[in-house]
């Protein structure tokens, strides 16, 4: 280890850029039938690492060789260093790119009064030595074989025209899901829009589990609960989710280094790490479980290189606190939410084929810092949806009360009806963003008579009893047979079944056809008993446990 430090000169000839705060650059255009309109564009900027180049910087963060760093963008005098407020993390000033502190000093040292402290520092630096114990020996033996791996690390930003300024507060819901649903990847080509194609956002399938964790799902992009600074306390006291996820693969703590603070619009992705501790307990309980082998594979790249395919993805979430708590359910901050999940669903790189893979998440930014849970799965599954992603909400056990109420809405939100709709006019991505922006910042003032997902699953409800589809689209729609399983998560989700339409929207039945369409022999004998079971059955398996 000592060698790898002493060595690292030669081996960062020319230094690893620093991922700074994207800047916008020239808006994408598209042209429609009515003219030209602008486009989300999400832009990234991405660094390589070999797992003996992480390694060699990981070594160096635990000798503490690494000194604080900010980067000053416009020199003032009251900004020289000697003038400087102490303390990085409480400095706002905008002149300042700020980055977290990677160096494990802070880890060997606690208040002598602070036992606990101590006790939880040995653990966590217990997952660090083990990271060592496992790569330091491959190292030694086979370098050639660690050079051959790599892990990415990116830095997504996503730019809405009109998001300066008072347009942001002046766009309808409709209007911004227009904007955010029809995107421009800086990676690929600028898509015209046709008109025989239905470019409306689909609201996807999304569903609750408590039988895993969101680091044990393999193929998912893995959503870590971040701090706008990468790491959060990981290399201090701090020990929550992030803070675990980081211990158990601490090649993510190359993240402290390189990223800069996140901005609302911004999310953070490392792309091919490995995990080697298994873990229990949480905050001021968690122990270091013993060795822990990975086995998601290594995938070949173009340069022949080898990436794991594991998707961490950081989103930061606002601390609200109990004098905020208020301000979540406005417009402003429902909308930055929802920029800043889209950024992190956002990365372009996870996916087999054309299936995307689907977001693993939970109650994000929902302990600390006061978060509402069903504001932020509403929020997670609008975002998800826009990005064409299964939701798989990942519950503890004391957060088993959320399921309940989740599963009313996905009721309606999968019936026959809601789904004809969502597949013939987007209609329940529309619904939800009208929600999100209207009626539930108008009521704020009612949630302490209706929860959040009570309140929303009375407005679907509302909204599905007025819904007037053409003639024969509702009774085709009740007829529709089982859903084919997702192959993303291996359970059965009737509202994938929608998000797997054809985007070419399909012309109404007219009457005409809709009466020369003759109905099966067992419809046509009990039509109201098999409609109930194939309801049921639908349902029953989209809420099964995960075999």
């Amino acid at each position: 280890m000592v060698r790898l430090v002493l060595d690292m000169p030669q081996m960062f000839a020319t230094p690893p850029p620093l991922l700074t705060p994207l800047e916008g650059g020239d808006e994408a255009e598209v042209n429609s039938g009515d003219g030209s309109r602008k486009k989300t564009r999400v832009v990234t900027q991405t660094h390589t690492f070999t797992k003996l180049e992480v390694l060699t910087l990981v070594c160096g963060c635990f000798f503490g060789i690494f000194p604080d760093q900010d980067i000053v963008k416009q020199v003032r005098p009251e900004l020289s260093p000697p003038s400087r407020k102490a303390g990085r993390r409480g400095n706002n000033d905008d002149d300042i790119i700020q980055f977290p502190y990677f160096t494990a000093v802070r880890m060997f040292s606690a208040p002598g009064n602070m036992g606990k402290m101590v006790v939880l520092k040995a653990q966590k630096l217990r997952c660090i030595l083990q990271y060592f114990l496992r790569v330091v020996p491959r190292m030694t033996s086979d370098p050639a074989a660690l050079s051959a791996e790599v892990v990415d690390f990116t830095r997504v930003g996503v730019h809405v025209p009109g998001d300066e300024g008072r347009n942001r507060s002046e766009q309808t819901p409709q209007q911004l899901l227009e904007i955010i649903g029809t995107t421009s990847d800086v990676d690929g080509p600028v898509q015209e829009a046709h008109d025989d194609v239905d470019t409306r956002p689909r609201l996807h399938a999304a569903r609750c589990v408590s039988d895993t964790l969101i680091e044990d799902l393999d193929k998912h992009l893995q959503i870590d609960f971040a701090n706008k600074f990468a790491g959060g306390g990981v290399l201090n006291s701090g020990c929550v989710q992030e803070e675990i996820r980081f211990l158990l693969s601490p090649e993510l703590l190359v993240s402290c280094l390189i990223f800069a603070k996140l901005e609302p619009h911004e999310a953070f992705v490392i792309h091919g790490t490995e995990r080697y501790s298994a873990y229990q307990g949480y905050g001021g309980s968690f122990v270091f479980g013993g060795n822990f082998q990975d086995t998601i594979r290594l995938i070949a790249q173009a340069d022949g290189r080898l990436r794991r395919e594991c998707v961490i993805v950081g989103i930061d979430a606002t601390d609200y606190g109990s004098a905020r708590v208020e301000r979540q359910y406005t417009r402003a901050h429902v909308r930055r939410d929802l920029v800043k999940a889209y950024a992190g669903f956002a990365y372009p790189d996870a996916h087999d084929g054309e299936q995307c893979w689907p977001v693993a998440t939970g109650n994000w930014g929902c302990g600390v810092f006061q978060g509402d849970r069903e504001l932020k799965f509403l929020i997670q599954w609008l975002a998800a949806s826009l990005r064409h992603r299964e939701l798989v909400y990942v519950l503890f056990e004391r957060d088993l009360d959320l399921q309940n109420k989740v599963n009313p809405l996905l009721t309606l939100a999968t019936s026959p009806k809601a789904r004809e709709w969502g597949r013939q006019s987007g209609g329940l991505a529309q619904w939800l963003a009208e929600f999100l922006f209207d009626e539930l910042s108008v009521g704020r003032g009612m949630r302490g008579a209706q929860s959040v997902l009570s309140r929303a699953a009375t407005s679907l409800e509302r909204a599905l009893s007025a819904l007037q589809l053409p003639v024969g689209q509702d009774g085709d729609a009740e007829a529709k047979q089982q859903p084919e399983k997702s192959p993303q998560t291996h359970t059965t989700s009737p509202a994938s079944s929608e998000s797997k339409q054809s985007p070419v929207s399909t012309p109404p039945r007219s009457e005409d056809q809709a009466d020369a369409a003759e109905p099966s022999e067992a419809l046509k004998k009990k039509p109201k008993t098999m409609k109930k079971e194939l309801h049921q059955r639908t349902m029953q398996d989209f809420f099964a446990p995960k075999q």
